[in-house]
């Protein structure tokens, strides 16, 4: 798999939906975090939408939340980084988490409501 990708191509959504499972030995084994880009380019009414970054435990068969995005409700891009030893927030990035990314991972978006939302999201991969 490549290092840069589309993790949710550029659609109108109105429900809540979860991506595939990422498994960073099929990224590349030298993954530490990510840099995540959602571009929101049209909304209807007043929706909005939560982005999680959820890693996988084996262990007790469930997600645990590693990233809750601020609610986005209107057009824009944001940037969320996920990596060890980050500096806080600041220029083009929202959030950050300074974390390792777990080697198993997904994304949620969880939508307040049923109002339309057009956005897309992509990553890149960092070392």
């Amino acid at each position: 798999m490549q290092r840069n990708f589309t993790i949710f191509a550029s659609a109108a959504r109105t429900a809540t939906h979860s991506s595939q499972l990422y498994h960073n030995v099929d990224i590349n084994t030298n993954v530490r975090g990510m840099l995540l880009t959602l571009d929101v380019s049209a909304a209807a009414a007043t929706p909005s939408v939560v982005m999680t970054v959820e890693w996988y435990d084996a262990a007790s068969d469930s997600y645990e939340i590693l990233l809750t995005a601020i609610a986005v409700t209107g057009i824009g891009k944001d940037s969320y980084l996920i990596y060890p030893e980050s500096a806080a927030a600041g220029g083009a990035i929202t959030q950050v988490v300074n974390f390792p990314l777990p080697s198993i991972w997904r994304v949620t978006m969880t939508h307040a409501d049923a109002d339309s939302i057009t956005y897309s999201l992509g990553v890149m991969m960092l070392p």
